[in-house]
């Protein structure tokens, strides 16, 4: 599966919200794991508005915080469901040493990743958490395991190691890809469509990629590209001051110094809607 967008449970936006069940007080900076994990499927696959705050509170609304802990096992469905995507919990037994029965479920949760599918994973205590932790695994390349953790973005939690996320795994969430994708991978392979419209794309699955989680790289590099195609046929566009200057010129920018600080320092929103902004002053429909 393309990386889904990326939220961390931490993020001042929602990090302090309340994720209290009765009896407790608590945040999603605190216990919003689950919650932020469906709110990065949700908003991939299907919605690219819904954040954690949305996510916590239906939560809470349907009562599937649980006191004193984290999330009930049987919210994720439930909450995938309401946004049109298929989900469901694959074993019910604790998978931490249970041997050849635990190999028969990693193998299920690797072939679906494999399929298109993510995998939400509760994890035991190891690697990703001291107690408990729902991690988001959307990818494997040999023994690595490439993961949106919702409270982390260190290496060895993002791209650890796949024997040793089988070793602490408890339990697997089946997150299936949808027919009709219309979140932000969706609004994402469109963009990719246009922009090769107009310029020859070598690796669409890689420009959708970075598209989708506003990477550097390839926004960068398509904004180049398109002013210099529409707006600057006449020299050769030599780095990031002429990118700004020839941007200001072709399009009504609001905010130039934000505009500058962000191409400065490779900032991705900017990026990715000045790329479309490019798109629709060339008409590209």
């Amino acid at each position: 599966m393309i990386k889904p967008i990326s939220y961390l449970q931490t993020d001042p936006r929602w990090a302090n919200i309340d994720y209290s069940a009765a009896g407790e007080k608590t945040d999603i900076a605190e216990s919003g794991c689950g919650p932020t994990c469906m709110a990065m499927v949700i908003a991939s696959l299907k919605d690219s508005s819904v954040t954690p705050a949305i996510t916590a509170a239906w939560s809470l609304a349907h009562g599937y915080k649980a006191r004193n802990q984290g999330t009930y096992y049987s919210y994720f469905k439930p909450q995938a469901e309401a946004y049109g995507i298929e989900a469901y919990q694959l074993n019910y037994n604790n998978l931490r040493n249970a041997g050849a029965v635990g190999n028969l479920y990693h193998n299920q949760a690797l072939a679906a990743v494999q399929g298109g599918s993510c995998v939400i994973c509760c994890m035991g205590k190891g690697n990703w958490t001291s107690s408990g932790h729902f991690i988001l695994l959307y990818d494997v390349s040999g023994d690595t395991a490439y993961v949106n953790d919702p409270n982390s973005t260190k290496l060895n939690r993002i791209q650890g190691s796949l024997a040793l996320l089988q070793k602490e795994v408890m339990y697997y969430f089946i997150i299936k890809k949808p027919a009709s994708i219309t979140g932000s991978i969706g609004e994402s392979q469109k963009i990719a469509d246009k922009v090769a419209s107009i310029i020859q794309i070598h690796n669409m699955q890689g420009l959708i990629k970075e598209l989708n989680n506003r990477y550097n790289g390839s926004c960068w590099w398509v904004i180049k590209r398109l002013t210099n195609l529409e707006f600057t046929g006449k020299i050769e566009i030599n780095g990031r001051e002429d990118i700004y200057r020839r941007t200001l010129l072709a399009l009504d920018i609001k905010n130039p110094e934000a505009f500058n600080n962000e191409l400065l320092n490779m900032g991705k929103s900017s990026m990715f809607y000045v790329i479309k902004r490019l798109l629709d002053k060339l008409g590209i429909e």
